[in-house]
C-alpha cells in the first residue's frame, strides 16, 4: 500500500484503514474575494507591470520560481457572458505568489495580466456546471499572441478543463504527465523514445467576474507551435510553397466542420482551422487521407515498403495505443484523437497524437463495460454499438502481429519505468499533494463527493476514498494488461 504524503494522510496501515472508513469531508468556507480581480490589475499597473509580458520560456533563461500554492487566474469578461462558438473579450490575471487562503489576493503581487478571448470548451463536460474553456492570448491590438503561463512556454491558445465528474480532480493531469515521461523513456524496441509533444498542464484556481468557480487544470492546446507540434505552417497554394504540411487533425464523430473520407472515415480540420483552410490545402489533404485508406484496406497493408510501417510512425502510435489502453478510455480511437502531417520533405508519415480527453477514462464511466479493469475497448465500443464511430485502420492495427509485438515489448520496458505500480501510484500521490488546500474548497463549493455525477461507476464517501479507489483500480488494470497483452517480446 503506498500513502500520500500530505499530513492526512499521513497513517500507518491499520489507522490508514480505519480512517478511510470513517473520513469526511473538509467543507472549507470558499473566501469572497470582493474587488479582487480589479485591485490586483490596478496593482500591475501601479508597479509598471507591463500588460502583455514578454515570453518566458522554460528552456532559457534563469530557473522558474517555485511556489507553494496553486495558482489563481482571475478572469474578467465585465459582465459579459461567455458563450460557445465565438470569444468573449476578457483580461486574465495570474497570481501565483499568495499564502494559500485565497484571502490575500488583493495585496498579492501580480505575475501577469493578459488580454484574452474566451469561450466555452468541450462536448459533454460542457453540461456540467462547472464549465470548461479555452481561450487565447491577445497582444494590445486583439491579435493572437504567444503567452507563457505557469512556467510552460508561450503559445497562443490554452484550455481550462473543469474535472468535475472526476472527484480526484487529477484524472487528466496524470495521463499528461504520464504521457510526457512515457514519451522520453527509453525502451521496447526501434524508435524509442518518442520525443513527441505532449501536452504541459498544471492545476489553478479560477475567478470569474469575481465569484470561486474551482479547480482548473490549465493546459495547452495542441496546437502547430516551436514548443509544441513543432511543424512548419502548409502554404496556401503550391505557388506559395509547399502545401503538404503541417497539418493537424482530430477524429473526433464530425463534431466539429471537417469532411468524410472516401472510406467512410469522419475527419474534423484542427489547424488550420475550418474558417482558415484554402481549397488547395482541401484538395491536398483530402487527397493524401484517400491514398492513405486505400493503402490501409489493400492486401498488402502490412508490407514493410508500401504498407502501415511506411505510412505511419509506429513508436508514437504503439505509445498512444498503451496509454489509451490503460486508462479503458472509452472515447479511444473515436473522440478527442488527434493526428498531425509534416512536410513530405521532413517526414512522409502520420502520427497520432498528443493523448487528449481522460474525464471518461480509468474507471470513472458506467455505460460499455468501461468501468471494468479487463477488457479491450475496441471489443467495448463494438458490444454497445460505436463500432461505426473509429475508423477501419485501427482494428486492423490492434490485430496485427508486428504491432502486437511493438506494443508488447513497449510495455514490458514501460512497466519497469513509469508504468511501474510504484511510479504510478507516486505520480498520483504526487499530484494529489498539489490539491491539498485547493481540493476541500472546490468540493465546498460544488459539493460533489459523496454524491452520483454522470458517468460515476463508483461514489465515495470522501476524497481520499476517491482517490484510493483510482489507485487500485490503476494498479488491477495495469496487471490484467500484464497478462492479456498480446504478442511475445523476443528475448
Amino acid at each position: 500500500m503506498f500513502v500520500l504524503p500530505a499530513l492526512r494522510w499521513s497513517l500507518g496501515p491499520v489507522l490508514w484503514v480505519a480512517a478511510l472508513l470513517s473520513c469526511t469531508h473538509r467543507p472549507d468556507e470558499v473566501p469572497a474575494p470582493d474587488s479582487t480581480t480589479d485591485s490586483a490589475r490596478d496593482s500591475a499597473r501601479d508597479s509598471g507591470l507591463p500588460t502583455v509580458p514578454l515570453d518566458t520560456s522554460v528552456d532559457s533563461g534563469p530557473p522558474p520560481v517555485t511556489y507553494a500554492h496553486v495558482a489563481v487566474l482571475q478572469i474578467d469578461t465585465g459582465g459579459a457572458p461567455i458563450g460557445d462558438g465565438a470569444k468573449t473579450d476578457a483580461t486574465l490575471t495570474v497570481i501565483r505568489d499568495h499564502d494559500g487562503t485565497l484571502t490575500d489576493l488583493g495585496a498579492a503581487p501580480v505575475d501577469a495580466v493578459w488580454p484574452i478571448g474566451i469561450e466555452i470548451h468541450g462536448s459533454s463536460s460542457s453540461g456540467y456546471p462547472k464549465l470548461p474553456y479555452r481561450f487565447e492570448c491577445r497582444d494590445e491590438t486583439g491579435e493572437d499572441a504567444s503567452c507563457g503561463l505557469l512556467d510552460m512556454p508561450g503559445a497562443s491558445d490554452w484550455v481550462l478543463h473543469a474535472p468535475y465528474s472526476d472527484k480526484t480532480l487529477v484524472r487528466n493531469a496524470f495521463a499528461y504527465t504520464q504521457a510526457r515521461e512515457i514519451a522520453e523513456t527509453a525502451g521496447g524496441g526501434d524508435g524509442f523514445p518518442t520525443g513527441e509533444w505532449q501536452p504541459r498542464s498544471d492545476f489553478v484556481e479560477v475567478f470569474l467576474n469575481g465569484a470561486y468557480q474551482g479547480v482548473y487544470l490549465l493546459v495547452e492546446r495542441a496546437q502547430r507551435d516551436d514548443d509544441r507540434l513543432d511543424m512548419e505552417k502548409p502554404a496556401a497554394n503550391a505557388t506559395e510553397g509547399d502545401v503538404s504540411g503541417g497539418y493537424v487533425v482530430k477524429i473526433d464523430a464530425g463534431r466539429s466542420a471537417g469532411w468524410q473520407t472516401a472510406a467512410g472515415t469522419l475527419i474534423d480540420y484542427h489547424q488550420p482551422h475550418a474558417d482558415a483552410i484554402t481549397v488547395p490545402q482541401v484538395g491536398y489533404l483530402r487527397g493524401w487521407f484517400d491514398e492513405f485508406e486505400q493503402a490501409m484496406a489493400a492486401d498488402d497493408w502490412q508490407d514493410p515498403t508500401t504498407g502501415y510501417p511506411s505510412r505511419i510512425v509506429t513508436a508514437d502510435w504503439v505509445d498512444y495505443i498503451l496509454q489509451d489502453e490503460l486508462a479503458n478510455n472509452i472515447d479511444s480511437y473515436r473522440l478527442s484523437t488527434y493526428l498531425y502531417k509534416n512536410q513530405e520533405s521532413v517526414d512522409t508519415r502520420l502520427h497520432v497524437g498528443p493523448v487528449w480527453d481522460f474525464d471518461r477514462a480509468y474507471g470513472d464511466v458506467n455505460y460499455c463495460d468501461a468501468w471494468n479493469t479487463y477488457g479491450w475497448v475496441t471489443d467495448e465500443l463494438t458490444a454497445c454499438g460505436y463500432r461505426y464511430q473509429y475508423p477501419f485502420w485501427w482494428l486492423k492495427l490492434l490485430e496485427e502481429p508486428g504491432m502486437q509485438t511493438a506494443e508488447r515489448c513497449r510495455w514490458d520496458s514501460l512497466r519497469q519505468g513509469p508504468l511501474s505500480d510504484l511510479a504510478m501510484s507516486a505520480r498520483l500521490d504526487a499530484l494529489v499533494a498539489k490539491l491539498d488546500e485547493a481540493e476541500p474548497r472546490d468540493h465546498a463549493l460544488w459539493g460533489t463527493i459523496g454524491v452520483y455525477v454522470e458517468p460515476n461507476i463508483y461514489v465515495g464517501g470522501s476524497y481520499v476514498e476517491e482517490v484510493e479507489w483510482l489507485r487500485a483500480w490503476i494498479t488491477a488494470r495495469a496487471r490484467w494488461m500484464d497478462t492479456n497483452l498480446p504478442g511475445v517480446c523476443p528475448s
